[in-house]
């Protein structure tokens, strides 16, 4: 995500997207003037840039990669153990409800209905621990989009230099 500030009504002030890899733009436009001007010093430059980034990629990747197989697990765990919990949770408080809207004074009745309460509040948690691992997951696999598509345009751009290369050889 991106962070936005509003200063005042007419103004949007933008600090960044997540996970955007600063100069890869800068480097890509390089090595296309570099190829169009046949400046081999600034093509090296650029194409060395582009396999830094590239390689820089590859590393967060492979650590989005690890993250993932991390949160399957957990969300697996959570999954087996938080569902017989909170299935088990949402029995007694249906179970503490129907003998509080049968007991006839209204003491036992309002105990019973704030373990109801308890009940429920313990269960919601559960799920909610369940969203957030969801969440993360989420969040991990779009992440690792924007990374691979980052990659692809490098690849892209370092395979046109090198059939550019290979043309120039050519000739």
């Amino acid at each position: 995500m991106s962070d936005y500030v509003l200063i005042n009504n007419n103004e949007l002030y933008h600090y960044g997207v997540k996970g955007m890899k600063w100069g890869v733009r800068r480097a890509t436009k390089k090595l296309r003037t570099a190829n169009q001007t046949g400046d081999e010093k600034q093509r090296t430059r650029a194409v060395a840039s582009l396999s830094t980034h590239q390689r820089k990629i590859n590393k967060k990747l492979a650590s989005l990669d690890k993250k993932s197989v991390k949160l399957e697990k957990e969300r697996y765990e959570q999954a087996t153990e938080n569902a017989t919990k909170i299935a088990k949770l949402e029995r007694k408080a249906n179970k503490a409800r129907r003998k509080a809207s049968k007991t006839i004074y209204t003491t036992t009745a309002r105990k019973r209905l704030q373990k109801v309460a308890k009940l429920e509040y313990k269960a919601s948690k559960l799920k909610e621990e369940m969203a957030k691992t969801q969440a993360k997951i989420e969040k991990n696999e779009r992440l690792k989009a924007t990374f691979k598509k980052g990659l692809d345009e490098i690849d892209q751009e370092l395979i046109a230099n090198g059939r550019k290369l290979l043309r120039d050889e050519e000739d």
